[in-house]
Parts: C-alpha cells; sequence; structure tokens
C-alpha cells in the first residue's frame, strides 16, 4: 500500500554541504586574514583547554564568537553575514551536495539543514534555497551581541535534540540523514537511510 507521508532529508552543513567551514570564512569577510590571525593568537589558550578537554566545546566555542563579536551591534553584524551568505557562501558549495538537496526537493522531500554553524551566516543561503534550517542561535540584547548563545551549540546529540523539537519523526515515510564528522553521528543514528561522507571525493 502506497503511504501519504512525506519525507525528510537533514543535511549537516560544514564539510557536507560546503568544503570550508562557514564561521572561519565569515570571520575571514569581516576581519581580514591578518585580523584573525591576530585574535587566534589571543585565543590559543582557549583552544588548548580545549585540546586538553578541560574546555567543552560549547564554552570554547562561546569564548572564541564572543572575542570576535561581543557587543557589536546585531544589525550590522547581520547585514555582513547576509551579504557573506548569499555572495561568498555560495562558492565553498559542493555541486554534488546541491545536486543531491534539489534532488530532494524535487521529490518533494521536506530539507533541513542542521548545523553547529550561526544562524544568523546561514539564514539567507538556506531562505534562499528553500530550506529549512536548524543551527546555534546567538543572544542578542537591545540591539547588541551578547557574546552567549541563545541555544546549546547544535553538535553531536544536540542536532536530535533540535530536530525532535521541530519535526514529529513519525510523521515522515523516510528519514534521510546527511553528514560528515563525529558531531553527525547522532543524527545519522536517526535515519533510515544514513549517508556518510557521501560528497567527499
Amino acid at each position: 500500500m502506497e503511504t501519504t507521508k512525506p519525507s525528510i532529508a537533514f543535511f549537516d552543513f560544514d564539510g557536507t554541504i560546503t568544503n570550508n567551514d562557514s564561521f572561519i570564512q565569515f570571520l575571514l569577510f569581516t576581519h581580514g586574514k591578518f585580523g584573525l590571525i591576530a585574535r587566534l593568537l589571543l585565543l590559543s589558550p582557549v583552544f588548548l583547554l580545549y585540546k586538553l578537554k578541560l574546555l567543552s566545546d560549547h564554552n570554547s566555542k562561546v569564548l572564541i564568537f564572543s572575542s570576535f563579536y561581543k557587543n557589536k551591534t546585531f544589525k550590522a553584524v547581520n547585514e555582513k553575514a547576509r551579504q557573506f551568505s548569499l555572495k561568498t557562501l555560495p562558492t565553498y558549495v559542493k555541486k554534488e551536495a546541491l545536486d543531491r538537496i534539489q534532488w530532494h526537493i524535487a521529490q518533494q522531500h521536506k530539507v533541513v539543514v542542521v548545523s553547529a554553524g550561526f544562524s544568523f551566516i546561514l539564514k539567507p543561503w538556506c531562505d534562499a534555497n528553500g530550506l529549512d534550517l536548524i543551527a546555534t542561535e546567538i543572544e542578542v540584547v537591545e540591539g547588541r551581541i551578547s557574546g552567549r548563545f541563545a541555544t546549546e551549540n547544535c553538535w553531536g546529540k544536540g542536532k536530535v535534540k533540535r530536530i525532535n523539537e521541530e519535526y514529529q519523526l513519525s510523521d515522515y515515510f523516510c528519514i534521510f540523514a546527511y553528514g560528515d564528522s563525529e558531531g553527525d553521528k547522532e543524527m545519522l543514528s536517526i535515519a533510515n537511510k544514513p549517508f556518510y561522507k557521501t560528497f567527499h571525493s
């Protein structure tokens, strides 16, 4: 008997859809090569503590993000993100990944990007391509970036938690998931059809 239930496809972003890290590229876009290197050198203790597992993925990411954007006006940073997302980000998108996304859309599947990347950076690209987005949200207070996150870092178990908050998976006939890293394994585990490093040559 033919099912009337729709299907859904979850795509990791950095490394799966793209061949570059969206946040690093956005930092380059807003701060330039030398500005980025100088700031990263100051942040070297954070990287060391993370490497020694003395600092969580979430807390290290908060510290790095805060160092670059805390107290900045969200309107100005968001406009930079829009420009980056629509003009620069597409140059990092893998053709094979975009073809697969377009195939899912042609099959009338719901397509959702689920990323540890930042929502304000990825949303313009997702909107332009007709995709839903679940990503890390930042906190804005009185028009300024607080340096804190409004959600947990959308990584690992956090991806599945956010998916379950947004979608009733039992409503879907088939669940596809695409990922390329340790942080995607929990998301891949909930899929009927998981694809790991599918777009890696």
